[in-house]
Order: structure tokens, then C-alpha cells, then sequence
């Protein structure tokens, strides 16, 4: 192979690995989503940002204390990473939830806010995917880097 071929072929690999990365969602920009339709960026001094707890999340390992069925966090930034490390255990599985990599949006979002709580579960849903610019079947694998 001469040097023009072997560029060519590098070249075809890179666009093809771009291409690859243009279809991930960061974990980030999931608990980003979900933060807001929770109203952790509220002006109402939700639950969420008196708890410390962006994603409202009920139980977490990393929680100091629980107000109202929610975990409560000491600061932000603890609540921050609790969220992310609970997705990033449900995206790729390792949870009781019966969720894995190979589970869809919309399959998280109803184990994460059920219906039967009185969550607006298909709203989310919807808010989320327009949010990420995904669709509801979009897998949890892909928000895995």
C-alpha cells in the first residue's frame, strides 16, 4: 500500500468513528434532561433543589438523609454524581430494576418515574427524547461511553 492509500483508509476510519460518536448521548446530557423535567432548574424551590437531589432520586447509597420518600444529599454537587452513577448502573444493568444496556429510553423513564406515582411518565418521556433529539426507543447502550 502506498501512502495516498493508506491515508485514504484512515481517513474512512475516522469518518466512520465520528459517525459512531455523533449517535451517543453522553450520560450527562440524560441526567441534564431528566434534572429539568424533575425542576431542579426551577425558580419554585422544588424538592429536588431542597433535597440536594437533581434527579429526585428515592434511594441512593451516597445519601445523608431521606425527606418525604426522597433521598437527600449534603450538596449539589453529591447529589450530581449520585444521579449520574444511579443512570450509568441502570444504562448498563447493574441494578435489581431489571434494566440493561440493551433497555430503551422509555423503559428507563417508566421504572424511574411509574405512572402508578402519579408521574406524568409519558410526558417525560417525550420531553426527554426531544431534549436529546432521540426517539423513545433509543437504546440505554448509547448513552454508555
Amino acid at each position: 500500500m502506498n501512502n495516498n492509500t493508506i491515508r485514504l483508509k484512515m481517513i474512512e476510519i475516522i469518518r466512520k468513528w465520528i459517525e459512531f460518536l455523533r449517535g451517543l448521548r453522553p450520560i450527562r446530557d440524560l441526567a441534564e434532561a431528566m434534572a429539568v423535567f424533575e425542576g431542579f432548574y426551577s425558580s419554585d424551590n422544588t424538592l429536588a433543589q431542597r433535597n440536594h437531589n437533581p434527579l429526585n432520586l428515592r434511594y441512593s447509597k451516597f445519601q445523608v438523609d431521606n425527606r418525604g420518600g426522597f433521598a437527600v444529599f449534603r450538596n449539589d454537587e453529591q447529589g450530581w454524581e449520585a444521579g449520574i452513577w444511579d443512570l450509568s448502573a441502570k444504562c448498563s444493568g447493574n441494578t435489581v430494576t431489571g434494566l440493561s444496556s440493551k433497555s430503551t429510553l422509555k423503559e428507563l423513564i417508566y421504572v424511574w418515574a411509574p405512572p402508578s406515582d402519579n408521574n406524568h411518565t409519558d410526558n417525560y418521556v417525550g420531553y426527554v427524547a426531544r431534549r436529546l433529539k432521540v426517539k423513545p426507543s433509543f437504546k440505554l447502550k448509547n448513552f454508555i461511553i
